[in-house]
């Protein structure tokens, strides 16, 4: 009998030893429906591993990389930065509203210098690239009204990529891009990344807060015209030299000595000799071309070529399930395709019609 209860007690401590192992691992678990996030941004702060510096900011404590996901054109089209900075999926604006809150004393702040100063990315799910942009605030900027546009200056781009969306190139971990916080900055500012995709029409656009030191504190009159929303159209920086010009003499040309007296001569007509007439140079006359077809209207892009598909099989969100990118699926009487390669979670989230980066509806 004794044998018999000691094997029972073996079996439930082990049993409950692999169960409390099993919640830990879910509790550390991070979803791959994530993307990135900016290193001591607003949301990465106020997460566990940022050291939990911003309190409560609901549940971008626990997906700090999803927090910002805004339409790809959002500033451009009219939304304003508290908007985006909310987002949770294109569809989504308002996922994280605690990201919007805005006061002098809402956010704990990183302490930087005038000059130059690093922001580092952090990526869970990489996407292809168009390329970065960052923003700061003006000196003297309203530090307890809503987030616009028109309080930031312009900083400049990054690892910008021009062609079509499928060919853009993976940014690496820890992406890192060297900013100049300009010198008349000091006290509490907040710096704008926005991480434009090419792969899906989404940005990411992630909001640091920072406090600056060095800095003069000079405010100067805010341009009033907002700064770009879009990265620049060329990776080429302007040419700023001067087209070349022909050499010009400096002295004019020297002329042979002259006698310091000469014989009398009949006087110089002071007006130049009357030339007779030239014939008016005609421009060359162009060689007849054969006539030109019509121009075409511009065709389309053509998406990048999507596996071959039989039909769409029924969502599950089972976790464990496989999901191929280009593969079809059935759910509430619509059809998706999957946007790009995973393993469900189980998290209710992860299905068609909420996670726009992961499934997209087809017409």
């Amino acid at each position: 009998m004794k044998k018999i209860k000691k094997v029972f007690f073996k079996k439930v401590v082990s049993r409950t030893a692999l169960a409390l192992a099993f919640m830990l691992t879910l509790a550390n678990f991070t979803p791959v429906f994530a993307h990135g996030f900016i290193v001591n941004d607003r949301a990465h702060l106020g997460s566990a591993q940022g050291g939990a510096l911003n309190s409560n900011i609901g549940p971008a404590a626990f997906e700090p990389q999803s927090v910002g996901e805004g339409p790809r054109n959002a500033l451009q089209n009219g939304l304003e930065v508290h908007q985006v900075i909310t987002a949770f999926g294109p569809n989504n604006l308002n996922g994280f509203a605690a990201m919007a809150e805005q006061s002098s004393d809402r956010w704990h702040r990183v302490p930087v210098t005038v000059g130059a100063h690093d922001m580092v990315w952090h990526f869970t799910m990489p996407h292809r690239t168009f390329g970065f942009r960052y923003y700061i605030t003006y000196q003297g900027w309203d530090q307890n009204a809503p987030l616009t546009l028109d309080s930031f200056e312009y900083l400049g781009s990054f690892d910008v990529f021009e062609g079509e969306g499928w060919l853009a190139p993976l940014p690496v971990q820890g992406t890192t891009h060297t900013i100049q916080i300009p010198d008349n900055r000091t006290g509490y500012h907040i710096i704008l990344g926005v991480w434009d995709v090419a792969d899906v029409a989404t940005s990411w656009f992630k909001v640091k807060d920072v406090e600056v030191s060095g800095g003069t504190g000079v405010v100067v009159p805010v341009p009033t015209t907002p700064p770009t929303t879009q990265p620049p159209t060329t990776t080429q920086p302007p040419t700023t030299q001067p087209p070349v010009q022909p050499p010009q003499p400096t002295q004019p040309p020297v002329q042979p000595p002259q006698p310091t007296q000469s014989p009398v001569q009949p006087p110089q007509p002071t007006q130049p000799p009357v030339q007779p007439p030239q014939p008016t140079p005609q421009p060359p006359q162009p060689t007849p071309q054969p006539p030109q077809p019509t121009p075409q209207p511009p065709q389309p892009t053509p998406e990048p070529p999507q596996p071959p598909t039989t039909g769409a099989r029924p969502f599950s969100g089972v976790a464990g399930t496989p999901y191929n990118a280009g593969d079809l699926v059935s759910h509430n009487g619509a059809t998706y395709r999957v946007l790009q390669s995973f393993t469900h979670n189980g998290d209710p989230n992860w299905a068609p019609g909420v996670a726009h980066s992961l499934f997209q509806l087809v017409p």
